[in-house]
């Protein structure tokens, strides 16, 4: 029990700065709001990396930049029509939150499936490119979900939190964790990583 104790502790402490940190990287590289699909595969790929401790000694500004700029797997084609997607997903799904009747609920209530859909997506789009260091299609990102759906539940269940967190914690969630955070959750959940590239063509 004192070991596994130590052992969280030691992680804790390992991720705090970086979270902290990839936050505030990943505010500025979205803040022309167009951008806030590039900077969030950054975010994702540099996490996916340090989970996995392809770099030994990690420099999160230098990291974050290098990935943010360049487009190492052709795959950052639609990330404007992805930030579009996300931007309008979240206004609608805050501005229904904060609106009453049954058309609002249920306005919400679609607009947070969307966010779930295009997240587990784009997410294991980001990822998959990121372990085979090539490009993958959204579609393969769709049959991979499809075939791991307790990992794709477990994706659901911890965005659906980092929704309602975001609402209930509002601005200290932001500062702390934000985006870096919810990413290092769910990532942290797919323990098992393949040992296989994944062989696809350009998406």
């Amino acid at each position: 029990m004192a070991k596994k104790v130590n052992h969280w502790l030691y992680k804790g402490t390992l991720w705090l700065p970086r979270i902290i940190l990839l936050n505030g990287l990943w505010l500025l590289g979205a803040l022309p709001l167009v951008t806030v699909a590039r900077a969030t595969r950054a975010v994702v790929q540099l996490v996916d990396s340090y989970l996995y401790e392809e770099f030994n000694t990690p420099s999160v500004w230098q990291d974050f930049w290098t990935i943010y700029r360049k487009d190492p797997f052709g795959i950052k084609r639609l990330d404007g029509l992805f930030s579009a997607y996300f931007v309008l997903a979240l206004a609608n799904l805050w501005f229904f939150g904060h609106s009453s009747g049954t058309l609002a609920a249920f306005v919400w209530a679609f607009c947070l499936f969307l966010v779930i859909i295009g997240s587990t997506l784009f997410m294991v789009q980001a990822v998959l490119a990121n372990r085979s260091k090539q490009p993958v299609r959204f579609f393969t990102a769709f049959i991979y979900a499809g075939h791991h759906s307790k990992r794709l539940v477990l994706h659901w269940l911890v965005t659906v939190a980092f929704c309602f967190g975001l609402f209930i914690i509002g601005k200290l969630f932001l500062v702390l964790g934000g985006v870096p955070l919810i990413i290092y959750l769910n990532l942290s959940l797919l323990k098992n990583r393949p040992k296989t590239a994944i062989v696809t063509e350009k998406s």
